[in-house]
């Protein structure tokens, strides 16, 4: 993941054009979970 931005009402996620969506999904919904809390 290159960057992820997060703010109150949506969130952006931008990744180096080599990187696999698939691998990157579970990392940026813990992140998204650690960030709105568990019930997000």
């Amino acid at each position: 993941m290159e960057s992820l931005l997060i703010v109150p009402t949506w969130f952006t996620v931008t990744k180096h054009p080599a990187a696999d969506w698939d691998l990157l999904v579970e990392g940026v919904e813990a992140t998204l979970r650690e960030h709105f809390g568990e019930g997000a």
